[in-house]
């Protein structure tokens, strides 16, 4: 079965099956209080019947733990994340998720005693945590057979000498130890052919059959990681995964999830957890939505500004973004209209293509507000690596392959890089700026994130920016 599908139902399913558990536990509590507790308080049976508080309360608790479990990633991909770790997620989020709809819809009740909220909660929370988990149980427990049965797997393929691929190959697929690996054959540097395991083609089109042919993951021997082939796929959604030294074993810079898996580690990592990068992504279209509406008569005003002199009030770009995808950027233009008419090149502090509006513009870097619609389309976010041009990128990674790391997250309005160094004006500035941001990248974090805003906007009220 193809991992693509497999991962489709599995989040269908999971989905369905939360939908199905929110809304047995709130009817089952609605209309226990009727017959139990309002009962009581009245004198005379409560007539059961469903009211607008109960669609609503139905609604409402449904998008809730939806919502909750998407955030939590229980939804992620279902062979990124353990079955143990996924119950235990389940059941945490369940108890506190409970709790907190007690809080917010049970508390004001009227009840004949204190100890029917206790029993409320532990009705609800019991009721969902029976349901949710058991259904989650199940459709995890079919999808980990099917991976042990070698009928469902993600493409895998290997970057090693012949005879080192022959003996992974026969790991990742050993009965009782899969992990959902289905490997397509290997690509060796030397080129060397192997009897058991297809050879996929010369070492220099390694690369290119990978991003061609939907390849998930990528197991890389521990000597070639810096090879030219492989710091290619280091800006890419592939997975590379490498074969780790005893030496890394016994400093502790391995982290091994997997208890019977074969003993890999990742080696281009973003530490940023699954609830954070939501919650990022959150933050990122409200605070644009903000900027943009209310900030729209100050957007108009500069728009006018820069227009005065008869020319265009914006500047579009092409930039890469996540993936090495291009993109516009949109700015508001500080430049001359033929500022690049010989060919790509940097602004510098004292640069005469610089008009006088622009000036002012970039000392407060009022010219980047109109990037906060790149970040409503999803192109950018507000903290993160600043993007790049194609011309400048090529050279960067002539020199420092690993600036393709950058490209595994969405670019931002501002950086590490710019907070720690500022604009670059050359290649040689650009390559100083790359090390403070592949830090960022290795470090995500809401609290980081909020550290480099909150240096910006100082920043701007300093008029630092050039």
């Amino acid at each position: 079965m193809e991992a693509h599908s497999l991962r489709r139902k599995v989040r269908i399913f999971s989905c369905l099956a939360d939908v199905v558990s929110a809304a047995g536990a709130w009817t089952i509590l609605f209309f226990s209080r009727k017959i139990w507790a309002e009962t009581r308080l009245m004198g005379m049976p409560a007539p059961l019947e469903s009211d607008q508080n109960f669609y609503l309360g139905l609604a409402l608790t449904v998008f809730y733990w939806l919502g909750l479990f998407y955030g939590a990633g229980l939804y992620q991909d279902p062979f990124r994340i353990s079955r143990l770790q996924a119950l235990g997620l389940n059941f945490s989020l369940g108890i506190g998720g409970s709790i907190l709809i007690f809080l917010v819809l049970f508390l004001d009740d009227l009840v004949p005693d204190y100890r029917w909220y206790y029993f409320h909660l532990c009705l609800y929370g019991g009721v969902f945590l029976v349901f949710s988990f058991l259904f989650r149980l199940s459709i995890l427990t079919i999808f980990h057979r099917l991976i042990a049965a070698g009928k469902a797997g993600f493409p895998t393929v290997l970057l090693m000498p012949a005879a080192q691929a022959e003996k992974w190959a026969l790991s990742l697929t050993m009965p009782g130890r899969r992990a959902g690996h289905k490997v397509l054959g290997y690509f060796a540097p030397d080129d060397s052919s192997s009897s058991s395991l297809p050879h996929l083609g010369p070492w220099r089109e390694a690369a290119q059959f990978i991003l061609c042919h939907g390849v998930e993951e990528v197991i890389v021997d521990h000597s070639l990681r810096s090879d030219p082939i492989v710091t290619q796929l280091y800006g890419t959604p592939v997975r590379l995964r490498m074969i780790p030294e005893n030496g890394e074993l016994l400093t502790g810079s391995v982290r091994q999830s997997a208890l019977f898996g074969a003993l890999l580690v990742d080696f281009v990592p973003v530490s940023m957890p699954h609830w954070q990068q939501v919650i990022k992504r959150a933050f990122d279209v409200g605070a644009a939505l903000a900027v943009l509406t209310l900030g729209a008569p100050l957007l108009i005003a500069i728009a006018l500004w820069v227009r005065s002199d008869g020319h265009p009030a914006l500047f579009t770009q092409e930039r890469i973004g996540r993936y090495g995808k291009p993109f516009t950027i949109l700015k508001f233009r500080t430049m001359r209209p033929d500022a690049e008419a010989e060919g790509p090149a940097l602004s510098r502090a004292d640069d005469p293509r610089i008009t006088p509006v622009g000036r002012i513009l970039r000392k407060y870097r009022l010219d980047e507000l109109p990037q906060f619609i790149n970040v409503l389309r999803g192109d950018m976010s507000l903290v993160g690596p600043r993007p790049e041009r194609r011309h400048f990128i090529d050279q960067i990674v002539q020199v420092a392959p690993q600036y393709r790391f950058l490209l595994r997250v969405r670019p931002g309005i501002t950086s590490w890089g710019m907070v720690m160094y500022g604009y670059a004006s050359s290649v040689p500035e650009m390559l100083k700026r790359m090390r403070y941001d592949i830090l960022y990248v290795e470090n995500m974090s809401l609290a980081l994130d909020l550290r480099i805003l909150l240096h910006t906007v100082l920043t701007v009220l300093r008029g630092e920016g050039k």
